[in-house]
């Protein structure tokens, strides 16, 4: 859904560049996420990085929260 939702803010002629651009950095983003995690797990263990989680999802849902409320005082004003 995030990345219909960014899709949308930019014009038809870019929207395959923004999507390319999406999925690279979507995989890019994984990857490092993937290797700093294996180390941590090595280090730490797995309970503090289930912690580490779900604080990550909550900040996610402000943000998706905050980019829908402005998307949709931006329609009520047009």
């Amino acid at each position: 859904m995030l990345s219909a939702l960014v899709v949308e803010r930019f014009d038809r002629l870019q929207m395959a560049m923004v999507n390319g651009m999406l999925g690279s950095y979507t995989g890019i983003a994984s990857f490092i996420f993937s290797l700093i995690i294996g180390v941590a797990t090595d280090t730490i263990g797995f309970n503090p990085l289930f912690v580490a989680m779900g604080f990550f999802d909550l900040v996610g849902a402000i943000f998706l929260v905050m980019f829908i409320a402005e998307r949709r005082q931006r329609s009520a004003e047009q």
